[in-house]
């Protein structure tokens, strides 16, 4: 089982909450929502093993299903039963994917933008390597607006 998890963690009591962020993601972008759930619940935000230029990322490509496993052994390992699991783009499919996969350990779903960018490459096994092209061909399939997104804000995401 994986030894360590990426992750924060608010609150003390309460409703068990767990967040997960997409694939430009990361748990500190969520700390808005935590916080405002401090007083009710306790809040995990998990960061998935995506980022390759941190060293964690897993050596085969990452699936929906391998995602869904590593959230899986995360719970395991915080001693976590029912929980309200929330998904951000990427993050949304894996919640999907494990409310299907576990739904005992489900008390709701919460989702917000999880078509995601990089489903075709993740069900098919595919990694592809991140550059400002690849992102700027992803935002332009999804942007009605594509001028809202600059190369700056791209390289924002890349970093």
């Amino acid at each position: 089982m994986q030894d360590s998890f990426p992750h924060l963690r608010v609150g003390r009591e309460g409703e068990v909450v767990v967040c997960l962020p997409g694939m430009f993601g990361r748990a500190e972008q969520w700390l808005p929502v935590m916080e405002g759930l401090a007083d009710e619940c306790t809040t995990f935000c998990l960061d998935l093993p995506l980022d390759y230029r941190q060293g964690w990322l897993a050596p085969e490509a990452p699936t929906v299903t391998g995602l869904t496993d590593y959230v899986a052994a995360f719970l395991t390992r915080q001693g976590l039963g029912e929980v309200v699991l929330c998904g951000n783009s990427l993050g949304g499919q894996v919640a999907l994917d494990f409310s299907r996969r576990f739904p005992a350990q489900v008390k709701a779903l919460v989702l917000t933008g999880s078509a995601g960018l990089f489903e075709r490459s993740l069900a098919s096994g595919k990694f592809i390597l991140l550059d400002l092209d690849f992102i700027q061909q992803q935002a332009d399939l999804i942007l009605h607006r594509r001028e809202v997104l600059d190369r700056a804000y791209l390289q924002q995401i890349l970093e």
